[in-house]
Formats: C-alpha cells, structure tokens, sequence
C-alpha cells in the first residue's frame, strides 16, 4: 500500500510540478512586460536596491552640488587639495564620494564589477572614456614630430575605446560613447564645419531665387518648424531653376554643358528632372574642397569671385581627416563584430556640421543590420528637429538604419557666449519650455517612423520620461532592441530604478579611466549640468526617506 501510495502521488503530483514549473517561468517572463505608461515616480521603496552606505554617498554627494560656489570652484579645490595633500590622499578622498559615485572605475575590471551590479539591478551601460578637446588658438602648421606626438595621443584614446567596445561586449546590450574630439585636432572639425556649413546654406538661396519652388514631400514636417531657416529648404530645382540661380549669384564659370554634368553628378542620374536640398549635401566632400576655386571636380569649376571664405584644408588636414576615418572605422568594425552600439557624442556647434557629416557616412556603412553607429541631437539648439528629419530621410532612401540619442544639450552657456563673441544668431531656444517642447516633438517624430530605427531617449526631466512611455504605449511599440531610456551614472536614480522596475531598457552613462583623467572632464560636466543637480531636491527627498526607514525602521 505505502509503494502504491508514494507510485500514485509521483503520478498525479508530477504532472502539476511540471505545470507549475512552467507556469512559473511564463510567469517570470511576463514579468518583463512593460507598465505602461509611467505617470510618476513617487514611489519611496524604489531604491530598495542600494545598499545603506550608497544611499549615504548618493546624498552627501548631491546635497553638496547644492552649492555653487562648490561646482563653480571644484576644479581649483582639487588643484589646491592636491598640491597641499598630495594626489594620493586627494585620490582617495574622490575614489569615496564624487569619483565613485559619478564614475564606473579607473580600470575595465573595476567598470566591469559595476557594470555586472547594475545588470543584476536590470539597468545597462553606456561606457564613456573622458577626454574631449577643444579648438586651439595656434593656428601655425605643425613640424612632422609635433604631428606625430599629437597623432599617438589621439591613438592611445583610439586604444581606450577599443578597450571600452570589448569591455561593453562582455554584457548584453553594450554601448560605448565616443567623442570626436578626443580622436583628432579639433581645429579640423572646425575648418571642415565652416566648409560644410557655407556649402550647405547655398541651397536655400538658390531656392529662393527660383520662381518656382515645387514643395518636397518629404519636409512636410517642416511646415510648423519654429526655425525660421527651415522654411526655405522646401522645393526642388529643376535644371533651368539650378542654372540660373547659380548664375544669379555669379558662382558658376563654366558653359551649359558643364552645368549640365555637374547637375547630373548632384542628381546621380544622367539627364535628371530635379534635385533636392538631400541630394546637395550628399553630393560635397568637405575633404574636396579648395579655396582658391571653391570647388573642383575632373569637370567643373565653380567661381571664386563668391564671398564663402572656405577655409583651405592643407596636406595635413587631409592627412588628419583620413586619420580620423580609420580610427572611426575600426571602432565601428568592432561595434559590429561584438554587437555593441557606438554612441557619437554631441559637442560645440561649431563642430557639429563636421560630425554630422561624419557620423552619417558611418551610419552609411555600419549600420545595414545593425545599429551600430547612433549620432547625438540636442534638443536645445533650434535647429535639431531640421536635422532630425534630413537624417531621416537620408536613412530612408539610403536603406540603413536610423541610430539617435536625444538629449537636451550640455553647453548651453558657451554656446550663448560664442554667439555674442562671433556676432551670430543665438542657436539656442529662448526658453526652456521651447526646449521642452522641441525634445518631445524630436523623440515623438523619430518613434512614428515606419522605417528601422534605434533611439536612446536620454533624459533626467520626468515629464519628458513620462511622454515617451506614453508615446510607446500609444504607437504600441516594442522596446527591446529599439528604444532605450538612459541618464548619467549618480544622476536621477529614482527615474533609472523605476524605469528599470516596470520592464523598460533603462541605461547608465558610465565614465571609465584614470581619476586624474577624469575629474577634468567631471568638472566641465558637473558645471555644464549644475541646473539638473541643483533640481534634484525629489530624489534627495526620496534618500532621504529610504536612509531614515534603514537606519529607524521602528519609526
């Protein structure tokens, strides 16, 4: 009896252990679902996740950005701390508080362990090596030995990105942030800027000189562009319109047939109808172009006598630009071998047109079936949402994949000042709800697109957060793989855990190097961002009610 017994319970119970089993495991799976959409992020236990003494860290160290005098003083404090203290002591006073809570590590095996830690959290990383550069007032040619020490320190961070791809491939999901800067002599993006920049506001006159300006579907988005120069970017021209607007302006030399190729060269079509203001980007190379004539090519040769001032790109410049390219290119090789998106950071606007121009050509090549190469919009500068649709569509008709982060933008107070200093429009929106506004518009716009995409809405403003949750359930997208939220690692945890909580790809912006590399660049970002720690006061609310319920939970 007792074996028949123990043969009958083994025969009806084993099949609801298998079904239980498995009910569990469909259960766990549909705990990823998404809770759509999130409407705030109130909830106190959210940050269970953290142990007692990171919750202490997070709020001294937030409670601290409180004060301006301190974020406005902090570079020359660890100057002062480290010629008084030494850099030993001062390093590991930084390695405690500010470097470990903003920062990933100094090495891979130290970004690594905290990489693993946010996983177990659900929360991803976007790995960062800090350096940047900026233009330089030297504007006398280099000797070929300066030339080449300045090309082995562009290489050693080449080295450190490569490093940074290999360590995000060790998780799921890896990304890697690269700034351009950091990769070449800032003094020629900027050169290749003001080439770009020039070339690419031709159009606009041309079509405004022609009488007939056939609309393009395409822009439709336009129409109610608050960016007054994206108006006229409306039209195609037709050969006859071409040729006498660039006669008009006295920027054409050659005889009709001339014109004829070189309108044909635009088009990529032999006796084409009409071209588009896509189709003029496209068709110039900043590394093509020559001052003395404005542009040559085996055929044609534009006037000189126009009032462009390009700017002469030298051997060197070449030399440099290719330099760049193949850097690029191995980092984005290598993107592609493990998998792991290559994020292209946003800088000054003086720069921008040249990265621009370099990342679309990256996305050209990399990103046919995968999202390896995604560019940087800042939602701040007026002429963004313009951009935005341009790439778009030249992702459309190219067949790759769109890849954008959208931020709000970083420079807000250099951009204003370089502005006044250059005498030129202010391309920052007047105000912050006009940024607010445009962001949303931005993130909303790519999200309906029916072709590929891969979007990291990058955002510590919870209103902003909200509206895209909102947005995914309303267009009823899927977003694993696709849409990703992020924030910079010790910044809006409260927005990050909650994100994570409900189901979504949430990511953290990770610095990753030597502390006396990077505390340079914290400086700059803790002064460029001091409004959003300042604003942190709900997620020092938060820590603070957490820290209490730990160390009294009898009260």
């Amino acid at each position: 009896l007792g074996m028949r017994k123990s043969l009958i319970q083994k025969q009806l119970f084993v099949p609801f252990t298998r079904y239980y089993s498995i009910r569990a495991t469909k259960q766990t799976l549909c705990q990823t679902k998404l809770s759509l959409p999130i409407t705030n992020f109130d909830d106190k236990a959210i940050l269970k996740a953290k142990s007692l003494s990171e919750l202490i860290r997070t709020y001294v160290v937030l409670q601290s950005c409180q004060y301006s005098f301190f974020v406005e003083n902090c570079g020359k404090m660890y100057d002062t701390s480290c010629k008084i203290l030494g850099n030993k002591f001062t390093n590991l006073v930084l390695q405690k508080t500010f470097f470990g809570h903003f920062c990933g590590g100094e090495d891979e095996h130290q970004t690594l362990e905290l990489m693993k830690d946010l996983e177990s959290k659900k929360i991803g990383s976007i790995l960062a090596y800090a350096v940047e550069g900026d233009i330089s007032n030297d504007n006398q040619s280099q000797t070929d030995s300066e030339l080449a020490k300045e090309q082995e320190r562009y290489d050693k961070t080449l080295q450190a990105c490569i490093l940074c791809v290999e360590t995000a491939a060790k998780r799921p999901n890896g990304f890697v942030a690269v700034k351009l800067t950091g990769l070449t002599n800032p003094n020629l993006l900027l050169k290749l800027s003001n080439n770009i920049t020039k070339l690419r506001d031709i159009y606009p006159k041309l079509i405004n000189f022609s009488q007939t300006k056939k609309e393009s579907n395409y822009l439709y988005l336009l129409k109610n562009c608050e960016y007054s120069k994206s108006r006229v970017l409306y039209g195609n021209l037709s050969f006859d319109d071409f040729k006498n607007s660039l006669k008009n302006f006295g920027l054409f030399n050659g005889n009709e047939n001339e014109m004829r190729v070189f309108f044909d060269d635009i088009a990529k079509s032999t006796n084409a109808n009409e071209i588009d203001y896509i189709k003029w980007i496209e068709y110039f190379q900043p590394t093509h172009l020559d001052c003395d004539i404005f542009f040559r090519t085996n055929n044609i040769k534009l006037s000189s006598s126009s009032s462009l001032s390009l700017s002469t790109l030298s051997k060197q410049d070449i030399y440099q630009y290719n330099l760049l390219i193949s850097r690029l290119n191995k980092i984005s090789e290598l993107g592609d071998k493990y998998k792991v998106r290559i994020l292209m950071d946003a800088e000054h606007t003086y720069f921008q047109p040249a990265i621009d121009y370099i990342v679309i050509h990256l996305q050209k090549k990399w990103n046919n079936n995968f999202p390896v190469i995604l560019n940087t919009y800042q939602a701040y500068l007026k002429s963004t949402f313009h951009r935005v649709i341009i790439d778009m569509e030249r992702a459309k008709r190219e067949g790759f994949i769109f890849g954008a982060k959208v931020v709000r933008g970083a420079y807000m107070a250099l951009e204003r000042d370089h502005a006044k200093k250059t005498n030129v429009e202010d391309p920052i929106h007047d105000t912050k709800e006009n940024t607010d506004a445009n962001y949303n518009k931005v993130i909303d716009t790519i999200m309906q697109s029916k072709n590929k995409y891969s979007l990291v809405v990058a955002s510590h403003n919870e209103q902003s957060v909200i509206f895209a949750t909102q947005k995914i359930k309303e267009y009823n997208l899927q977003t694993n793989g696709q849409i990703f939220f992020g924030q910079l690692l010790g910044m809006c945890d409260h927005i990050t855990y909650t994100l994570s909580s409900n189901g979504y790809s949430v990511l953290k912006y990770v610095l990753f190097g030597p502390i006396s590399e990077v505390v340079p660049y914290l400086v700059r970002r803790a002064q460029e961002n001091s409004a959003v720690v300042k604003n942190s006061l709900k997620e020092r609310s938060l820590l603070s009610a957490e820290i209490r319920r730990r160390i009294f939970p009898f009260l």
